[in-house]
């Protein structure tokens, strides 16, 4: 009789060691799918060790092209009539070389039209950036020059809010999480889950599915993200500056019937433009007066325009350009030093 539970003991101990084995083969095997697929997870991530990044304060800042930025113009060339253009990755060009990106094209035409050191075109843009990033790159100009026109980008990247865990920042938008730290509803003792999340792709990408997305809503708009935009123009025309939201557009359909009831920034933007006096410019209607086909300048179905987009997307702000500069009221000079908060 006493052989009988020996065995009973011996059998659940051999299938808990298989099933363990299993377990940590599947795990195993799941990490090197993970990081072999490298999947796109649920938020945005930057990675450290792909990128040049820095912190401001809380805010990391991240570099994919310096180079595109054009940063050494207005140094180079004080003088010049500076414009500068601030976005995400539609603005900066994913996919594409510096050369062909709109902002260099549009550089090159007015160098070979009125000479080099005439403009400067900058672009601020770079791949995942939110309004925090764009806001410390313009604040970080306002110190040395006063841009006479600036043209920002509005995208739904724009509610992300990223934060450093580890070597990557994270778009914690939506989620109740310290910095430095993981977010709450992450079972285990923080030790464990901070040293999985760190080491494990696999771990990490399951972490990520738990995020819930900050969608892009009128009443952060109008509550949150057009007030503050409200103290960069008005810093902005007091040195003599124009200041232009540019709602970017998916690619997705034919321009024409872009309004739809999605949680898009065109829906939302058109929504609240008449109700608000910062200038908008709507580019799936400056597409749509241009006759362009959506299908010939996408680079993908989301919102990123290929070569022929871009050059496209040249022609129409050196038009929009010259004809707000035929506009503006002569720029204070800028005062070495100057902030904006």
């Amino acid at each position: 009789m006493k052989e009988q539970p020996r065995k009973l003991i011996g059998i659940i101990a051999e299938t808990a060691g298989v099933a363990l084995v299993i377990l940590i083969v599947t795990l195993l095997l799941a990490e090197g799918i993970i990081r072999l697929v490298n999947p796109f997870p649920k938020v945005q991530v930057i990675r450290r060790d792909r990128i040049e990044m820095f912190q401001d304060g809380d805010v990391p800042i991240w570099i994919q092209d310096l180079k595109r930025m054009n940063l050494d113009c207005p140094d180079m060339h004080p003088d010049a009539r500076l414009v500068v253009f601030s976005g995400d990755s539609i603005f900066f060009g994913s996919g594409l070389q510096t050369e062909d990106a709109f902002t260099t094209l549009m550089q090159q035409e007015l160098d070979r039209r009125d000479g080099p050191g005439a403009w400067c075109i900058l672009n601020l843009s770079q791949p995942g950036y939110s309004v925090e990033q764009k806001i410390y790159w313009l604040a970080r100009l306002m110190k040395r020059h006063t841009p006479d026109l600036v043209y920002w980008e509005v995208w739904p990247n724009e509610s992300n809010r990223y934060r450093m865990i580890g070597d990557a920042a994270y778009n914690m938008a939506g989620v109740d999480g310290d910095t430095g730290r993981l977010p709450g509803f992450v079972p285990g003792p923080e030790w464990l889950r901070t040293w999985l999340f760190l080491n494990s792709r696999f771990f990490e990408y399951m972490v990520l599915t738990m995020f819930e997305l900050e969608p892009f809503r009128s009443s952060w708009v109008t509550g949150v993200y057009l007030p503050m935009l409200e103290e960069y123009r008005a810093a902005l025309r007091a040195r003599g500056s124009d200041f232009s939201l540019v709602v970017a557009t998916r690619l997705d359909m034919p321009f024409s019937m872009m309004r739809s009831p999605r949680l898009d920034p065109q829906t939302v933007m058109l929504d609240i433009a008449s109700s608000h006096d910062i200038r908008m410019l709507f580019l799936h209607q400056l597409l749509l007066q241009a006759e362009a086909d959506y299908m010939e300048i996408r680079y993908d179905p989301c919102c990123h325009f290929n070569e022929k987009g871009h050059r496209l997307l040249a022609d129409i702000f050196l038009r929009i350009v010259a004809e707000d500069s035929d506009r503006g009221a002569p720029k204070e000079p800028a005062e070495t030093g100057a902030d904006v908060e």
